[in-house]
């Protein structure tokens, strides 16, 4: 039986159309949804032409619909030529709302996470549940590395605190930690 899955996606890099491929052509993930950070209508045009070419219907959502950005790399206009930008079906909160009180959807992310902080401050009735794993991932973020990374500086930089600071929820974070 396939999983239904929510992916929140950004378009600043090839890897979360990589991402969105994998999830629309596997035979165990089922997309019920897609938001897109910002949401420029660009970004909407290239997530629904993908869908499209795989034969997917899947809703596409957007943080700030028609966001007057270019948050879109070049490698998507090398690969897929020029694309029509396209308006979203609905906001991205309002995806992520019907996806998790419809059903067991499943919240991937490869955006910062603001569709969801902003499913969690004007749908306070939609549960998430926290993952099982996701403090011992913490932990392991939280200890120094031999190389710090650039962009996360202590726990106050992870996304999931980010997230619990704006909407005043606890809010947990899962993933797979490298072996050590």
């Amino acid at each position: 039986m396939a999983i239904p899955i929510v992916f929140d996606m950004e378009t600043g890099d090839p890897d979360d159309v990589f991402t969105l491929c994998a999830l629309a052509t596997h035979p165990w993930a089922r997309l019920v949804a897609v938001t897109v950070m910002p949401g420029s209508d660009e970004q909407v045009g290239i997530v629904k032409h993908l869908l499209g070419r795989l034969g997917v219907s899947a809703p596409v959502g957007a943080h700030r619909p028609g966001a007057d950005v270019k948050p879109v790399s070049g490698f998507h206009r090398r690969w897929l030529g020029k694309v029509p930008a396209r308006e979203p079906d609905a906001e991205a909160w309002q995806l992520l709302r019907d996806a998790f009180s419809s059903g067991d959807a499943t919240l991937l992310t490869g955006a910062p996470p603001k569709n969801p902080g902003v499913l969690l401050e004007r749908a306070p009735d939609v549960r998430i549940a926290p993952l099982g794993r996701a403090g011992r991932l913490r932990r392991r973020l939280r200890r120094p590395a031999r190389t710090p990374s650039p962009q996360i500086r202590g726990t106050r930089d992870l996304p999931d605190v980010q997230l619990q600071r704006r909407s005043g929820r606890r809010v947990e974070a899962a993933g797979i930690a490298p072996r050590r």
